[in-house]
């Protein structure tokens, strides 16, 4: 996200920044073959992927990582709505910090190529992501980003072709 658009102590960006980086660290704990595994999870591998939010935390804290970057470790799969994981909290009880990284994540998953799913374009993932605001994302983190991607998208390729996001 364009840390610029937000205005919060740069300290506060700082450990955003490292919270990004370490968001995923709980796989560690995962078997390459579930993170590679190109086929539907079973229920067990999926009680095992939820709970490496729980486990990078507890390492961030063994280590003595600011609260913010446990934050964004432990909660980058919380849903604005409720329906995340590993606790369910929901809107505002889930850390900015953590809102504001759990977009910037899911961004990256549908524009990346991922064993599970092939890459989509920056106009697909603007119109995916714009359904979830409210729901999976924080409606207003939502909208600042969104709007960065495009503005960055038009200033490289032009105009968009991929609609309105209302």
């Amino acid at each position: 996200m364009n840390e610029r658009v937000l205005d919060m102590p740069q300290e506060l960006k700082t450990q955003i920044r490292y919270g990004s980086w370490l968001h995923d660290c709980g796989k560690i704990g995962m078997g390459e073959v579930i993170l590679n595994k190109e086929s539907t999870l079973t229920n067990d591998e999926i009680e095992i992927i939820r709970r490496h939010p729980v486990w990078g935390a507890e390492v961030a804290r063994q280590a003595h990582l600011s609260q913010e970057v446990i934050n964004i470790i432990a909660c980058h799969h919380e849903r604005f709505d409720g329906q995340g994981y590993p606790t369910g909290i929901s809107g505002e009880d889930i850390p900015r910090e953590a809102r504001i990284v759990s977009i910037a994540d899911v961004f990256d998953a549908i524009t990346t190529d991922r064993s599970y799913h092939a890459k989509r374009s920056v106009p697909e993932a603007i119109e995916v992501m714009s359904f979830l605001g409210g729901s999976a994302f924080d409606p207003d983190f939502l909208d600042i980003f969104l709007s960065c991607v495009e503005n960055t998208y038009i200033e490289i390729h032009g105009d968009c072709d991929y609609g309105n996001r209302e």
